[in-house]
């Protein structure tokens, strides 16, 4: 049960950080020609929030015992 949470935790979480590179990439003026920073703008945000994503969901516990 705990690595399903980590997997949608992480999958939800990619989601903002979507939006974020699609922001930060429009930000910087949305470059024809692309240069090796470029790559960290825009990859940086996803894979960095699905790694918060992962580390959140393995940080919560939520596995109860249930008593009969």
């Amino acid at each position: 049960m705990k690595t399903m949470r980590v997997i949608v935790f992480a999958l939800l979480s990619s989601i903002p950080g979507t939006l974020l590179a699609v922001l930060i990439y429009w930000l910087i003026g949305e470059p024809e020609v692309w240069d090796q920073t470029q790559y960290l703008t825009c990859y940086g945000p996803i894979f960095g929030f699905i790694a918060l994503g992962a580390w959140y969901g393995i940080k919560v516990n939520r596995d109860e015992e249930l008593e009969a």
